[in-house]
C-alpha cells in the first residue's frame, strides 16, 4: 500500500536492538551517552546525501507537521503576515502541510491561495501560472523596466519585495494520485517574487531523486514511514544554512545565544 512502506528485516532488526537497550536506560545516561549520540548522528548522516545535504542541515522530528511548525514560527513569526498577504498551497494538499499555514493566514487576516488541480495534473503549470500572474501584478505596480519572468528563468530575485504572495508550500507529489511537481521551475518563480519556500517530500524521498541545492527551498521535510523504510514516529526536517544561526525551535519562545549554545 502507499501509505507505507514494509519494514526491511534490516530496519525490523535496528528497532528490536533499540527497545532492548531501553530495557537497561541508565547505560545511556551520563558520564557516556555515546551509543546514544551515534543513533542520532547516524540518521542524520544517512539521510543527508538524499537529499545533498550535510548533516549538519538535518533535524530529527517526530512527524511533518512537527517540521511544518517549525518552519511557520522561524518564516512567519508574529506581524510577518498582513491583511490581503497571501500563502500558495495546491488544491487537497496534504493536512500536515497545510493546516499550520492556514492557521497562520486566518491570525493576521492573510488568505490561503489554493492552486486548484489541472485537469491533465499538470501541477507546474498551474503553479507557474498563478506565479506568472503574480509577476505581472507585480510589473504593473511597480513599472518594472525588465521583466521578472526573464529573472525567474535564470533564478534571479527581482527584489522588488511587493508579492502579495508570502510563502510557498507545495509537496514533491500529490498524495491522493501521485502527480508530481517540478520544483526546480517552480522554485526558481517563488525566488523571483522574494517569497519563501517550503517542501514536503514525504511522498517521495528515497524513492526519487531530490536535491536541495537545485530545489533551493528554506525548509524542507520528510516523513519517514513511506520511501525512507522507517517505523512511524520520525521525520526528518531540513533547514537551509540561512536559517540555521538565529532559527528558532519549536518547543521554546523566549531564546538566547550564549556562547554558541540556546539556552531559555
Amino acid at each position: 500500500m502507499a501509505g507505507c512502506r514494509r519494514l526491511p528485516l534490516a530496519a525490523r532488526a535496528a528497532a528490536k536492538a533499540a527497545t532492548e537497550r531501553q530495557t537497561t536506560p541508565w547505560e545511556l545516561l551520563p558520564p557516556d551517552t555515546t551509543a546514544f549520540k551515534e543513533d542520532v548522528e547516524n540518521c542524520r548522516a544517512g539521510f543527508a546525501p538524499l537529499i545533498g545535504a550535510t548533516a549538519d542541515d538535518i533535524a530529527l522530528v517526530p512527524a511533518t507537521s512537527y517540521a511544518m511548525a517549525v518552519a511557520a514560527k522561524n518564516l512567519l513569526p508574529p506581524g510577518t503576515l498582513q491583511p490581503g498577504d497571501q500563502i500558495l498551497v495546491i488544491e487537497q494538499q496534504f493536512q500536515s502541510n497545510y493546516y499550520v499555514w492556514e492557521e497562520a493566514a486566518k491570525a493576521a487576516g492573510a488568505e490561503m491561495l489554493v492552486c486548484p488541480r489541472a485537469e491533465d495534473f499538470d501541477w507546474t503549470s498551474a503553479i507557474v501560472g498563478v506565479l506568472e500572474g503574480e509577476v505581472a501584478r507585480m510589473q504593473e505596480a511597480t513599472a518594472a523596466a525588465t521583466t521578472v519572468k526573464a529573472e525567474a528563468v535564470a533564478g534571479t530575485s527581482s527584489g522588488s519585495g511587493g508579492s502579495r504572495i508570502k510563502l510557498v508550500s507545495l509537496p514533491t507529489v500529490h498524495w491522493q494520485d501521485g502527480s508530481t511537481l517540478d520544483l526546480v521551475t517552480i522554485g526558481k518563480y517563488v525566488r523571483a517574487i522574494g517569497a519563501h519556500f517550503v517542501v514536503d517530500g514525504t511522498q517521495s524521498v528515497g524513492a526519487v531523486p531530490f536535491d536541495v541545492s537545485e530545489v533551493q527551498p528554506d525548509f524542507m521535510c520528510a516523513s519517514a514511514y513511506k520511501w525512507l523504510l522507517c517505523p512511524y514516529g520520525l521525520a526528518f526536517l531540513y533547514a537551509s544554512p540561512g536559517w540555521q544561526q538565529d532559527g528558532a525551535p519549536l518547543e521554546h519562545h523566549n531564546w538566547e545565544r550564549n556562547g554558541g549554545e540556546f539556552y531559555k
